[in-house]
Parts: structure tokens; C-alpha cells; sequence
């Protein structure tokens, strides 16, 4: 069976089971569950369905023992319903992976400094000259100074320091020696006369 049946097979598998196991299952053990994903075998004899028990330990322990119970049962419910060939048998797992996430989560919030520096985007804060009283002009992402007064340098608003937009026309549309103006909607130039 290709990956793609058989992916859309674990999906429908998931979809079903965790509709069944909230309405049909009547196991007192059984507590709050959440069924995360399904592999389904290539030779379809087999599905492993990964589930995430909410509680204690015990009460974890205790849910996936009921559901391992009632497998036989879901398995000739859904069997039923799907019209396949061949049913999968059901194994349930405690799916970890949630868990691993929330730790490497809580590693980084300890490795990571507090003030939300790796938020950003990997920038370095800018300063733009008068803005704190210095003479200072804009400052790059590597921490030095972007040198404003040379020809050609683009601002981050795509202008050039003079104020001209680097085809040749001015910020604000007029044109500044030249008698082409780029439209930036639509990337076609236009001439003026």
C-alpha cells in the first residue's frame, strides 16, 4: 500500500478512534485521553496508535491498560464502519513526544536569556542619529555602523540617503535627474515628459 493510502488511513484510524473511545468505551479506568496519531503498517496488520493520558502517573498507567482492552472491541467496531479488507490490530502507546518537546522547551528558557533577545529575529537594535542624542547613524545586524553618506547606500525603506529611490527617482515620486519613475505596484516603468 503506498505511503499516502496508508497515511490517510492512520488519519481516518484517529479520526474514529477517538470519536469511539469517547462514546463506546465504558472501561472505569479509563480517564481523559487524546489520541495524537496512527501508523498503519505497509501490510496493514498492524496499527500503532499513539495516545496522550492526561493525570497522574497511575491514572496515565491505569488509562492505557483500559485501553488495551478494549482494542479488540474498537478494532471490530471500526472494522465495521470502514469497509476495508483488513482491519489493523491495535496497539496503543503513550506518545512521548509532547513531553520531549515541553523539556526541551524548558532546557531553552533556562540556556536562553531572559529579556526576549532571541525573539526578534536575529537583528541588532538600531539607533538612528538624534534619536538618543548621539550623532550615531544606523546600525547594521553585525553590530557596525551602516555608513549613510555614501552613494548608493539603501536605507531600510528602499531609499537611497539622499532621499532618491536607487532607479533614480525621489522617495516621494518626483524625479531626481532622470526622466524614468519605476511604478513599485507593478514593477513596469513609466516615462514622464
Amino acid at each position: 500500500m503506498s505511503r499516502h493510502r496508508r497515511s490517510r488511513l492512520g488519519e481516518q484510524l484517529r479520526r474514529e478512534l477517538s470519536l469511539k473511545i469517547d462514546t463506546l468505551v465504558r472501561d472505569p479506568g479509563l480517564g481523559s485521553v487524546t489520541v495524537t496519531g496512527v501508523d498503519v503498517t505497509t501490510d496493514l496488520w498492524l496499527a500503532r496508535v499513539y495516545v496522550e493520558a492526561h493525570g497522574s502517573t497511575a491514572e496515565q498507567s491505569e488509562s492505557m491498560a483500559a485501553l488495551r482492552r478494549a482494542a479488540p472491541f474498537l478494532r471490530s467496531v471500526i472494522g465495521r464502519e470502514l469497509h476495508i479488507r483488513r482491519m489493523p490490530e491495535l496497539r496503543f502507546h503513550r506518545d512521548e513526544s509532547i513531553e520531549a518537546g515541553q523539556r526541551i522547551e524548558a532546557i531553552l528558557r533556562e540556556v536562553l536569556p531572559a529579556d526576549g533577545a532571541g525573539e526578534g529575529g536575529g537583528t541588532a537594535p538600531r539607533s538612528g542619529p538624534g534619536e538618543d542624542g548621539s550623532d550615531v547613524g544606523p546600525t547594521r545586524a553585525d553590530g557596525h555602523e551602516a555608513d549613510s553618506s555614501q552613494a548608493g547606500g539603501c536605507k531600510a525603506d528602499g531609499s537611497v540617503a539622499d532621499g532618491s529611490v536607487p532607479g533614480g527617482s525621489v522617495a516621494d515620486g518626483s524625479l531626481a535627474g532622470g526622466d524614468h519613475v519605476a511604478d513599485t505596484a507593478t514593477g513596469k516603468g513609466t516615462r514622464e515628459r
